[in-house]
């Protein structure tokens, strides 16, 4: 197996006790419960501590998650001031407080799924979506979604947060420590698990958007039902797909932990006419050479090459690409192609494995 592949399915695939409570949502007491009970069976390293498949977290999840569905209350690129009035106005019609997430970058509520397809903005076949930076869920599993507040720097928003989580505290829905808000201002995903005494049980990391050039922007949007992301572009400036070696590929792998198949086409021509040529704002456009999706169904585009790579040099680049991602060509023979000529449509990849 690949060294990059095996390392990144590592990173992707094996969590901690913290991610899988951050993945499940639940506190640290209610997964230690989950383990008493045998529904969700670690691995265990030489320390003692516990490790656990992603797989058989997903297996879990759909075992036993809530079949109820989450009815949300929510407003969309609101300011701070109008969020708090937003949460003033309704937590009152909110049960006992189940839990709190707070958010930095969008991205990282999008993958806790927190976000819904905007009925009124797309950019062609692609709809934007409404995505929430504070999220407040009771027992009943309603939500109230705020854009206005977030966390991870000293500001107006983060302000924000602070002040709903003070006044949660006052009314003793919430039992917080002197110094628990001071969290808000330097984490950029913030979970905060309410127990049954009320305490907090809070859980913090970094963004996956912190990693990499931060002045890269990630672009998600729905596409027919999928939840895709765009490879970093600036109309201003040229495309950063002269440089997505695995270096910045890895950035994404947390959007696409389980990549199960891949697609390349080897000319313009051919992405414009699969209909992946896109505005990118500015009378700019941006063409995506390359769609891999993973097990979950979300999609990452991208554009590997350069104007002045030839044939091996695309074959290069596209090799490294699917041995971070385990993927192989799809046939009989799965043998990688000599060369990639422009003279070829398009050529598909699926996991090692299948």
């Amino acid at each position: 197996m690949n060294n990059s592949f095996l390392m990144q399915f590592i990173k992707s695939n094996i969590l901690t006790f913290d991610e899988v409570c951050e993945l499940l949502q639940i506190s640290r007491n209610q997964l230690s419960k989950i383990e008493k009970s045998g529904k969700l069976i670690p691995m265990k390293n030489s320390l003692g501590s516990n490790f656990y498949l992603r797989s058989d977290v997903e297996e879990y999840t759909k075992k036993h998650s809530p079949k109820f569905k989450a009815k949300v209350k929510s407003e969309y690129r609101q300011t701070t001031t109008k969020s708090l009035e937003f949460f003033n106005k309704h937590i009152s019609n909110y049960s006992e407080i189940d839990s709190i997430y707070i958010y930095f970058n969008e991205i990282d509520a999008i993958l806790s799924g927190f976000h819904k397809v905007s009925e009124s903005l797309s950019e062609g076949k692609l709809k934007r979506l409404e995505v929430p930076h504070f999220v407040i869920r009771d027992v009943d599993g309603n939500e109230l979604w705020l854009s206005g507040c977030n966390c991870g720097y000293v500001g107006e928003s983060p302000r924000g947060s602070e002040t709903i989580l003070k006044s949660l505290a006052e009314e003793g829905k919430i039992k917080l420590n002197p110094n628990d808000t001071e969290i808000i201002f330097n984490n950029r995903v913030i979970n905060i698990f309410i127990n049954e005494d009320k305490s907090a049980d809070i859980l913090r990391r970094r963004s996956i958007a912190d990693f990499g050039n931060e002045s890269e922007t990630v672009k998600v949007y729905d596409c027919g039902g999928r939840t895709v992301m765009l490879q970093s572009y600036s109309p201003m400036g040229k495309s950063i797909k002269n440089k997505i070696e695995l270096s910045t590929l890895e950035k994404y792998c947390a959007f696409i932990p389980n990549p199960v198949k891949a697609k390349c086409f080897l000319s313009d021509e051919h992405a414009e006419a699969n209909d992946y040529l896109l505005s990118a704002g500015l009378g700019c456009t941006q063409l995506y050479k390359m769609i891999i999706s993973d097990a979950s169904g979300r999609e990452l585009w991208f554009d590997p090459f350069s104007e002045f790579d030839d044939d091996s040099s695309r074959r290069k680049k596209v090799k490294n690409i699917l041995d971070v991602c385990g993927l192989v060509p799809k046939g009989k023979s799965r043998k990688f192609p000599k060369l990639i000529s422009q003279d070829d449509e398009v050529i598909y990849f699926e996991a090692a494995g299948s």
